[in-house]
């Protein structure tokens, strides 16, 4: 599959003093000179945490065993779950402090959750299935994940003051992956004959943010504050190559990857620093990072994880280990 990489920028949001921040030529500018200390996460009772996100205040989530963890100044402690004997996982933690995930009672059933600041938890309410799962929390609490309904079939949805909408069943046309501040979504949907990366303004507005030249599908996996998101492109041939789009789609630049690997943009923050994944070379697939439109190889700024989970608006990282290594997270400041 010939993947490109893309960074779409989807405009300025309303309201919003601050101006979209341009995308980088790729190619240009500078790697950073900053150099990552690394600051084990350690272990809770035997067990390595697993780190799923990070916030601004360099609180971790994750899952530790088979129960749902914050990590907060060095100190780790569980989270509730919704019954005795339930296992859980948090997914995602905002700056203020909610926290996002699912929790599976002793029935086999799979429910999203949110932990107030005060550490209790409450179920979120589904689409009459037997599992949900909440997946990304902005900073006015709007959440984004999926729910089964009574027939079995999956459906992204977002929940607003634990309010559940449905977004539409699962299918190759059309999915949602990212929410930002303003509550923008992006994701794919279908466009003519072909699925671009797609921006949903909260008010349902639904814009096409397009292909590059020479390919034909898009995706969109994360968008930040300024409206800006990534995610990748392909002409669904061999021979992978990188790409990224600007403001509306009418853009586009290609963000680089050494080797003419394929590669994969899977987050943002509000500063642009993008992390992702490249495929092929002597490791099948590693860590990327792209920094004003030039890729840096995470081992020369001191990440030596074989996963970066999650990234927060100071540049701060998350590492963890995928199936391949097991050992103890970072957290790299």
């Amino acid at each position: 599959m010939n993947t490109r990489l893309v960074a779409l920028a989807a405009g300025a949001l309303m309201g919003m003093a601050t101006a979209t921040p341009a995308l980088a030529s790729p190619g240009t500018g500078t790697p950073p000179a900053r150099q990552y200390e690394a600051v084990g996460l350690g272990s809770y009772q035997g067990d390595f945490l697993e780190p799923s996100a990070l916030n601004n205040h360099r609180d971790v989530v994750g899952k530790v065993g088979s129960q749902p963890f914050l990590w907060r100044s060095g100190k780790v402690e569980t989270l509730a779950v919704l019954t005795m004997g339930s296992t859980g996982e948090a997914l995602d933690i905002s700056d203020s402090g909610h926290i996002v995930g699912a929790s599976t009672t002793t029935d086999g059933v799979q429910h999203a959750v949110y932990w107030k600041a005060d550490g209790s938890v409450w179920e979120l309410p589904g689409l009459g299935g037997p599992f949900s799962v909440a997946r990304q929390v902005n900073e006015h609490g709007v959440i984004l994940g999926e729910a089964m309904d009574a027939d079995s079939r999956w459906h992204f949805v977002r929940w607003d003051d634990r309010v559940v909408t449905d977004l539409g069943a699962f299918s190759g046309d059309v999915s949602t992956s990212g929410i930002n501040g303003a509550g923008q979504m992006v994701g794919t949907a279908p466009f003519g004959a072909s699925r671009h990366a797609a921006r949903w303004e909260a008010n349902g507005t639904l814009t096409d943010l397009g292909v590059v030249a020479g390919t034909t599908v898009s995706w969109g996996h994360a968008i930040n504050d300024h409206g800006v998101a990534v995610g990748q492109a392909s002409n669904g041939g061999m021979g992978d190559v990188t790409v990224a789009f600007s403001a509306d789609g009418d853009k586009s630049s290609v963000l680089p990857v050494a080797g003419g690997h394929s590669a994969t943009a899977l987050k943002i923050n509000n500063a642009g620093l993008i992390i992702g994944r490249t495929f092929g070379g002597p490791e099948e697939s590693h860590p990327t990072i792209w920094v004003d439109g030039v890729q840096v190889d995470p081992k020369s700024v001191g990440v030596g994880a074989p996963l970066i989970k999650d990234l927060n608006d100071n540049g701060d990282l998350i590492g963890g280990f995928d199936d391949m290594h097991a050992g103890e997270a970072y957290l790299y400041l």
